[in-house]
């Protein structure tokens, strides 16, 4: 009887131990060996080239949840409450509206309080109201806070069975089946009665935007310009054709005031792309005048690169509105200006991960474009644009920025910077945002080669920043991990996109990455792509 007297105080112990490791894990200073990436070390000594960084699957309230969530987890988004930055919010393919059976659930977020040291997975979203058809989704999706702290979300609907989009292969983002897009809001992010959509005759949700097979709704907040004293909430999307063009994919943004919830009256057409890749409408603003930018890719041809059909011509274009989402245009540009033009593999048949174009082996996420992002200086409002380019010479697809300055109808574009590193990697998926100080980062990934004999590959995610307005970079590398599958070219294990954001002079970020491969005792015990939260400050 002592023995197993023994033995159960010793079980006891071990689990509040572990418990206790969790919770204070932001007080635990941890430098991860070098094959992990950059260097991991305790929350208030994370400056830039450091990071303070965490699998939200491991650090979680829920110590056994990573011995159980399976789902998809890519396509990460982040919205950082501005009055509170502690509290963060992380949204991934996680879960759906429905559990596998097809009964109905709350999808999830992942939420912090402690400033991303420990996550909750939440499930605090309601379904919209009395809208059929939702139980695949959400699909997209993306977050942002208002200046007063309310949380705004977007949604991509789409039909299919329970939970597809979060599924590891996922039917409905083959098929581009996008029926609806519907945004929401929350006083609390943690409380699903504190979700608010905006509801029309019989009590059902209004959709934000017209049902015209929408696809990657991009939400953010800023200060409306006619009234700098409240905000506005944007969502960017692309759906259904250009007026009189055939065949081609209109960019539009809808606009609401920033109530709980948001309805949208405003819907206006801000862009125009050709058919091919996808177009990728992304957005920013100043949040010195409210001015929205947005931006998009164009392909106008195919171009030569060594990846089999992969290479696209494409026109990068940033447009603008300065009456709250009324009007559109840049540069005396209707459809936007023209600030890059590059070859690019992002195609259907372009797969991230192989390490150089041409290379069958290695790929296992399929790209199928939007390989560029935008941000807005907070102190100067000039827009940086970071977008794909093949380079002939190093044979591989590089990502460059140029800095963006408009005065009146002049636009002025600087020179193309390159920014991922090394020269010789395939990268992608890049984010960008730039800090108070006027410090630039940009998040990427880079394909870095295949593990042994096998076709494993592996991916680094970066953040490069700049201290002088985009002219130079300082490169380090914040995870080195590894594909949890072998070479798939029909995968999609990262998604699209993920995001960066600052907040003072921190830079707040999340990118899809192996948790398995995070240091002890932060790393996931199988291996699995989670989201991936990290934070540094720019001094």
């Amino acid at each position: 009887m002592g023995n197993a007297s023994n033995d159960r105080l010793i079980r006891f112990l071990l689990a509040i131990a572990t418990t206790l490791l969790v919770t204070i894990g932001a007080d635990i200073q941890v430098d991860a060996i070098s094959s992990h990436g950059g260097v991991i070390v305790h929350e208030k000594s994370a400056t830039f080239p450091t990071f303070f960084v965490r699998d939200v699957v491991v650090s979680n309230t829920d110590r056994h949840l990573q011995n159980t969530d399976t789902f998809r987890n890519s396509e990460p988004g982040i919205a950082i409450n501005p009055l509170h930055p502690n509290q963060i919010v992380i949204s991934a393919f996680s879960g759906a509206w429905a559990l596998a059976d097809g009964s109905p659930s709350n999808s999830p977020l992942w939420y912090s309080k402690s400033g991303g040291a420990v996550w909750t997975k939440v499930f605090s979203i309601p379904a919209p109201n009395n809208v059929p058809g939702v139980a695949a989704s959400p699909c997209d999706q993306t977050f942002d806070y208002d200046r007063d702290g309310n949380l705004y979300g977007t949604f991509l609907v789409a039909p299919g069975s329970p939970g597809d989009c979060s599924k590891l292969r996922s039917t409905v983002e083959e098929d581009e089946l996008g029926a609806a897009i519907y945004s929401g809001a929350t006083a609390d992010p943690a409380d699903p009665a504190a979700w608010k959509w905006f509801l029309g005759e019989g009590g059902t949700a209004q959709p934000s935007t017209p049902p015209t097979s929408p696809d990657q709704p991009w939400l953010i907040a800023a200060p409306d310009a006619g009234d700098l004293a409240s905000d506005k909430i944007y969502v960017a999307y692309q759906a259904g054709e250009c007026e009189g063009v055939d065949r081609s994919i209109d960019l539009r943004v809808a606009a609401a005031a920033a109530t709980v919830p948001p309805n949208f009256p405003l819907d206006e057409h801000a862009g125009c792309s050709n058919p091919g890749p996808n177009p990728g409408h992304r957005a920013a603003a100043d949040p010195r005048t409210g001015a929205v930018y947005t931006l998009y890719g164009n392909p106008i041809s195919p171009c030569a690169t060594p990846e089999l059909l992969g290479g696209i011509e494409l026109e990068y274009r940033l447009n603008r509105s300065t009456d709250g989402g009324r009007t559109w245009t840049f540069g005396n540009q209707p459809l936007g200006t023209v600030v890059a033009q590059a070859c690019s593999d992002q195609s259907r048949d372009y797969s991230f991960g192989v390490p150089e174009p041409g290379n069958p082996a290695g790929g296992v996420n399929l790209l199928k474009g939007g390989i560029h992002a935008l941000a807005v200086d907070p102190q100067e409002g000039a827009v940086y644009v970071v977008y794909g380019v093949f380079d002939d010479d190093a044979e591989r697809d590089q990502l460059k920025i140029v800095r963006v300055t408009s005065d009146g109808g002049n636009v002025e574009i600087g020179g193309p910077v390159l920014v991922s590193n090394p020269a010789d990697r395939q990268a992608a998926l890049p984010a960008v945002a730039v800090t108070e100080n006027g410090t630039v980062g940009v998040l990427y990934d880079t394909a870095d080669g295949l593990v042994d004999d096998s076709d494993v590959p592996t991916f680094s995610a970066h953040l490069a920043v700049s201290r002088d307005q985009g002219k130079t970079f300082s490169d380090a590398v914040i995870l080195h991990f590894r594909s949890p599958v072998p070479s798939d070219a029909e995968a999609r294990i990262l998604g699209d996109y993920q995001q960066l954001k600052a907040v003072g002079n921190t830079f707040y970020g999340v990118f899809s990455g192996n948790g398995h491969d995070l240091p002890v005792p932060f790393n996931r015990r199988t291996e699995a792509i989670d989201p991936i939260f990290f934070k540094t400050t720019v001094r």
